[in-house]
């Protein structure tokens, strides 16, 4: 039994990370899990050896669950990028929380099993964040950004050449020419 629950968990997490959320998205490899749990729990209420009231009410339960999922409403893009985690510190009282979350234009969104990606303009500002934290951006930033370049330039002897290795590395590739 072990053997069979472990290969099962291995098998779905390589599915999930490298077949269903690259290529459905996040939102929809989580609605498959969900009816892939409901069929087994129907699987099981119909194999088990129970009276008839207690075999409809997991009919109705499994119903339940198969409507919450097809009602969900659609995952919000821009509140999901917004770094809602972050922001409850510096929020401006004066505006509601859902009008900070989802100023600006998102102008680049992509789920993947490892992270969320995500661009953003806001007032003349672009930002890069990796689930919703901002990792790179064209404003108040810039300073540590090209600071990343500028210290392995200085102690290199001849700094012709260079790779960036992160986003705010790449950033800072214009000031190694």
């Amino acid at each position: 039994m072990y053997a069979v629950n472990t290969i099962g968990s291995v098998s779905g997490t390589l599915a999930a990370g490298f077949l269903l959320i690259p290529r459905l998205g996040l939102p929809t490899t989580l609605a498959v899990a969900a009816f892939c749990l409901v069929a087994a729990a129907l699987a099981v209420v119909a194999a088990a050896d129970v009276n008839d009231r207690t075999r409809l009410v997991g009919y109705a339960m499994s119903a339940v669950a198969v409507a919450a999922i097809v009602l969900a409403p659609q995952w919000d893009r821009a509140l999901i990028a917004s770094g809602v985690y972050l922001l409850r510190a510096v929020r401006a009282e004066s505006l509601d929380l859902d009008t900070q979350l989802k100023a600006g234009t998102l102008l680049y969104y992509k789920d993947g099993a490892p992270a969320t990606v995500s661009v953003k303009r806001l007032t003349g500002t672009t930002t890069l964040a990796v689930d919703g934290k901002t990792d790179a951006s064209n404003r108040s930033d810039m300073l540590t950004q090209k600071l990343v370049a500028h210290l392995p330039m200085l102690l290199h002897p001849k700094p012709a050449h260079g790779l960036p290795s992160s986003a705010s590395a790449a950033a800072s590739r214009s000031e190694q020419r």
